[in-house]
């Protein structure tokens, strides 16, 4: 699908985007199988980078999520990169009367005791192996052992349904099949060439169907194909939009009449779609601001970020019970805010998140908590949109009138609302407020300003404000430290103990259900002797997790920078230097984050697509920044 690729980037891509940008939005488009090679779209990075930018994408459009193009090709099924140990003995045991395919596919997988439960994993293909004809027929022994345990009731449906699915199948399976909430930003354009199967042994259609290895046509792919169509048009038929093609021996020439309306067409349809798609989702926010569905959406987004950084929370005590002594102690009195600071990576997200979930008890009485992962959402990017929610989510808590919209049109009067619904909420004598905010640093006026007039240099009885900073850029604590005079009120998130480290790792690696062998244990604690850092530890357990229980690893890095050299160097001997050397000059070529409109035309020679797929995680700028690199 090539041509409609083109076609859709040339036309109809630039139209969306003005109309989103008069609307005030930002469209980005994400193809990450445009112009990629056959070998590098059914690499299974590729694909699980797809699948997860897929899910990205769902999760933050205002309009159109998912597009998919679909042929007369079914494409490849892959082969399951990870098998586990009671799905492998099912398969293996139908594969025992044939020692042949049975020796072929044990040459393929490694048995992994590192995995929870054990599990077989797919051996990559050394430097100079072939890819093609044995995978092909690797995947075929898979295909027919799944079928018959299948048979026996050895395995389950979905089981079975992983070694007959093509890529194609998993993405729309993902991006729409398994929506259980409607189309979601979704659509399908449907490309049917009439008169195909007459002329199927024409050369110029051998690229059109898949085919096997002798040019025979694929006729279970074919049965596949036509029973992906059937469930979309039975599931989601809304979402097709079906393009019918006349045969031509010249069907893809771009000067072929038809083809050439039906890229117009298709781009046309491309843009109406998208830009209703928009139009209704605006709609829907309008509503929702009316009836408050944002700020429930606002406070299911924090808490479940925060649901997250608290499942391997460890250590902590002794600063967690000196909170809950100045929260009972401050109680009755007026009082300044709490300032939790450290460097990156130090753990002080972690903390707040577990502070938010522990204050009823810290302080011994009913209280109503307010947390806030600021930038982690649009609405607590900004001073205004983070007091705004605050405000709503107060009075609705406290049964108290909302602002009025009057208040609401200028910051200043949010700001002045705010402080004077503190203390109201203190003069009722009622449950005690517990406001956290944690990365203060990531309000956009932060770093501009010297001080920070929406925070309350104090606090009135029964209301508590705890926000951590930043140690490690410029002007942050400085800020905070011109509104907030008190010094007593600044504590330091220190490290971890050696042994809280130890546990933290040990919690990271049940969380993703992995294990180390006790060689590979003594080699990770050896390599990281009295390491407290969260932001190291996090590095070394990235690391650590890839082990299997057959894999030699070599020391890790003592040091934070020195584990980024080697991350970086890994991601080049993957990658490509050249590849590497210019996505992280992309992203350090400003001082905040580049946006794709930003980078976009600079970047287009390398791929597009490559630059969305290896950025690195976000807590490698955190480690880099606290070593000022």
């Amino acid at each position: 699908m090539d041509a409609e690729r083109e076609a859709l980037q040339t036309t109809a891509y630039p139209e969306v985007q003005t109309f989103c940008q008069k609307h005030g939005l930002m469209f980005e488009v994400v193809d990450l199988r445009w112009g990629i090679q056959h070998t590098q779209a059914t690499d299974h990075m590729t694909t699980e980078l797809c699948l997860e930018e897929l899910d990205r994408c769902r999760k933050t459009s205002l309009g159109p999520a998912f597009v998919a193009l679909l042929g007369d090709q079914y494409g490849p099924c892959l082969v399951p990169t990870l098998i586990e140990e009671e799905e492998w003995e099912a398969l293996k045991a139908q594969l025992t009367a044939r020692p042949g395919d049975l020796e072929l596919v044990a040459q393929h997988f490694r048995r992994d005791e590192n995995a929870v439960p054990p599990s077989y994993v797919l051996q990559a293909p050394g430097p100079g192996d072939a890819r093609g004809p044995e995978e092909a027929t690797l995947t075929s022994v898979l295909r027919c052992g799944a079928q018959e345990a299948r048979r026996l009731g050895l395995i389950t449906q979905e089981q079975w349904h992983r070694y007959q699915r093509s890529v194609i199948e998993w993405e729309i399976e993902r991006g729409l099949l398994s929506l259980t909430d409607g189309e979601q930003g979704a659509t399908v354009f449907l490309r049917e060439i009439q008169d195909l199967n007459r002329h199927i042994l024409e050369d110029c259609a051998l690229k059109m169907v898949d085919r096997l290895a002798d040019g025979c046509l694929d006729t279970d792919a074919q049965h596949l194909l036509s029973s992906l169509k059937g469930r979309i048009a039975d599931r989601q038929p809304g979402v097709l939009r079906a393009h019918r093609l006349p045969w031509s021996r010249d069907l893809v020439n771009p000067k072929n009449k038809a083809h050439a309306r039906y890229l117009q067409e298709l781009g046309e349809q491309f843009v109406a779609r998208a830009n209703h798609q928009v139009l209704e989702r605006l709609r829907e926010l309008e509503v929702g601001r009316q009836d408050l569905a944002w700020l429930y959406q606002e406070i299911r987004h924090h808490l479940g970020l925060s649901a997250e950084a608290t499942g391997t929370f460890c250590g902590r005590q002794e600063l967690l019970a000196r909170v809950g002594r100045r929260l009972r102690q401050s109680d009755s009195h007026p009082h300044t805010p709490l300032v939790l600071f450290g460097p990156p990576g130090i753990g002080k997200t972690a903390l707040m998140c577990e502070l938010a979930e522990q204050v009823p008890g810290l302080l011994g009485c009913k209280t109503v908590t307010v947390l806030r992962l600021l930038g982690t959402s649009q609405m607590s990017r900004g001073a205004h949109g983070l007091l705004r929610s605050l405000c709503f989510q107060v009075c609705l808590a406290y049964g108290l009138p909302l602002p009025p919209a009057q208040v609401l049109e200028a910051h200043a009067r949010v700001v002045q609302f705010f402080h004077t619904l503190l203390h109201t909420v203190s003069r009722r004598n009622f449950e005690s407020l517990v406001i956290l905010l944690d990365s203060v640093e990531d309000v956009d006026s932060t770093r501009r300003r010297r001080r920070l007039p929406w925070l309350p240099p104090r606090c009135p009885p029964r209301v508590h404000l705890i926000v951590s900073a930043c140690s490690g850029k410029p002007g942050v604590l400085d800020a905070v430290q011109r509104t907030v005079t008190d010094r007593e009120s600044f504590w330091e998130v220190e490290p971890l103990s050696s042994i809280q480290g130890q546990e933290m790792v040990r919690l990271l690696l049940v969380a993703s259900r992995r294990t180390l062998s006790p060689g590979q244990r003594d080699l990770l604690w050896a390599s990281l002797p009295e390491c407290g850092h969260p932001g190291q530890l996090r590095l070394a357990f990235e690391e650590a997790r890839k082990w299997a229980s057959f894999t030699v690893p070599a020391p890790l890095a003592s040091t934070a920078e020195d584990m980024l050299h080697e991350l970086c160097a890994r991601l080049e001997q993957t990658h490509g230097q050249l590849l590497v050397a210019r996505a992280l000059g992309y992203l350090v070529s400003s001082r905040h984050p580049l946006s794709p409109p930003l980078w976009q035309p600079s970047a287009c020679s390398l791929y597009l697509w490559v630059c969305f797929c290896f950025v690195l995680p976000i807590y490698l700028f955190s480690v880099l920044d606290s070593t000022n690199k």
